[in-house]
């Protein structure tokens, strides 16, 4: 310890000796205090002060051997002659003793900045170990539809190429961020007079590559990682979601109401639905309970709820639309969010509203792929089955998926809504009804040869063509012959199963 550290904690000790005893025992208790907190602590490696912190636990110091030196007046002014010559000393080099002072705030300070870069730094690398992981598997699906489905139409050496890249890719961007982490974490344990830990065995854990995953990140170090790491994500968390559930909701529900089409009801909307779909499955079903136990979209007001009256506004509220329609597709992906739109008679009211907003085209492009999507999650429960088919979606969704213009998504979740309907012996009656549009759109759907709804294609035929209108209309369009002519060309595993079955049923059981 330095000159100035003793003369600071002399001084100390010294202001705590005076003859009032009313005014000592203050001394004393101050004293204590200091001793005993963050600021004293770091006195007690000096052995020649750390004998002075029994002082103010001694009842009588004045006769004890060690503190007895500290009531003689020759103790005093050998403290005062040696803080008169600290004095002059730093009088004589005032420059020097402030760059030692800056340095020291500076070196504080860095400490600090330290600390929180090394924790956004740990927060990078799990955020990377996540997309690494993700694309992977990506290669993986891409490796095994090009070979078993022929879904996906890329030669072997592009996928050895493209995979090639991103090894490399990865590669240099663990190196560099872990030259970083290494660099803060050196930093760090300097400015802690901890004794620094040897790198290069790290480096070289840290560089370390799975043979059986052909470039992937070792599995030891993935989870060295993330035992750190997640434990300051679920802290985060613990904090979110303490904060989801102080909200009022009430209040959020009537803003969203009163600025149905405003800038603000885009933003807490996308707010809302993040708090779901960017945390973990357990996390999002927490804040899900939270919602629907504080009725989030105030559903239980029926005509005049969040939904209601977002998509009754006009083209000046498509932005609110979108980001309402993502986070009903968002909540319909969990079943308690599916038991919270569908609580009762508000389920009925919301798919009547959501039904109505597709039909009368309030809905846009994204908007409307949305809520296609979370009707389509919804009716898997046979009573948004039946209600639907009420509605008169099986003859909206003939025409509907009849449409060139419809993107992958909306097609996509449009026929798996349509199956889900067909499944219903009433949904099947309704087909019947419209025969002639409902086998065209199918017919339509089988000869463009749109591969992600093969599925749902094979799986409609197969539920109306014991329909005697629908048999009648596929005879007269001949739909056999465009069956057959993809029986020829089929290009995925569905239809290698299902396409001789149906045709056969085409054919009057006759391949």
């Amino acid at each position: 310890m330095n000159n100035a550290k003793k003369l600071e904690m002399n001084n100390v000790f010294a202001n705590a000796v005076c003859q009032n005893k009313e005014e000592y025992r203050k001394r004393i208790e101050g004293l204590k205090k200091l001793l005993e907190d963050e600021d004293g602590k770091k006195y007690s490696d000096d052995v020649q002060l750390v004998q002075y912190f029994a002082l103010p636990y001694v009842a009588e110091p004045e006769k004890h051997s060690v503190f007895r030196e500290l009531f003689q007046k020759k103790w005093v002014k050998n403290l005062f002659d040696n803080l008169t010559v600290f004095l002059s000393n730093y009088t004589t080099n005032i420059s020097e003793a402030q760059n030692v002072l800056l340095r020291k705030w500076m070196a504080a300070c860095q400490l600090q900045y330290n600390e929180l870069l090394e924790k956004k730094c740990r927060k990078l690398q799990y955020d990377y170990y996540r997309i690494v992981d993700i694309v992977n598997e990506m290669f993986d699906y891409v490796e095994q539809s090009n070979e078993e489905m022929g879904v996906i139409h890329l030669s072997p050496e592009y996928l050895m190429k493209m995979k090639a890249r991103f090894v490399d890719a990865t590669m240099d961007a663990e190196k560099h961020m872990q030259a970083n982490i290494v660099a803060v974490n050196e930093t760090t344990d300097k400015r802690n007079d901890r004794p620094r830990k040897s790198t290069k065995g790290m480096k070289k854990n840290r560089m370390m590559k799975n043979d059986e995953s052909n470039g992937n990140l070792s599995q030891i170090i993935r989870s060295q990682s993330f035992t750190k790491l997640k434990e300051v994500v679920e802290v985060e968390e613990v904090i979110i979601d303490n904060v989801i559930g102080r909200l009022n909701y009430t209040k959020i529900g009537n803003c969203l109401i009163k600025n149905a089409s405003g800038r603000l009801s885009c933003l807490l909307l996308q707010a809302l639905r993040q708090r779901i779909t960017r945390v973990p499955v357990e996390s999002a079903g927490q804040v899900l309970a939270v919602y629907a136990n504080n009725d989030l979209l105030l559903l239980k007001h029926l005509k005049n709820s969040v939904v209601s009256v977002i998509t009754s506004q006009g083209d000046n509220g498509n932005d609110a639309k979108e980001e309402l329609c993502r986070l009903l597709n968002s909540i319909a992906s969990f079943n308690l969010g599916r038991n919270y739109l569908l609580a009762k008679n508000q389920g009925k009211e919301l798919i009547a509203v959501l039904t109505t907003a597709l039909k009368t085209k309030k809905l846009h492009h994204y908007a409307g792929e949305h809520v296609l999507a979370a009707l389509q999650k919804l009716s898997i429960r046979s009573s948004v089955q039946k209600e639907l088919i009420k509605l008169g979606m099986v003859e909206w969704l003939s025409l509907y998926l009849g449409s060139s213009k419809l993107s992958p998504t909306a097609l996509d979740y449009g026929c798996a809504l349509l199956l889900n309907l067909c499944l219903d012996p009433s949904g099947r009656s309704a087909a019947s009804r419209v025969a002639t549009i409902f086998t065209a759109t199918i017919a339509n759907l089988i000869s463009d040869r749109k591969l992600q709804v093969c599925t749902y294609i094979n799986g409609i035929l197969f539920t109306i063509l014991g329909i005697a209108q629908i048999k009648a209309r596929v005879k007269e369009i001949n739909l056999v012959n465009t069956v057959k002519e993809k029986l020829n060309n089929r290009h995925c595993k569905d239809d290698e199963k299902q396409l001789p079955i149906i045709y056969k049923i085409l054919n009057g059981g006759k391949i």
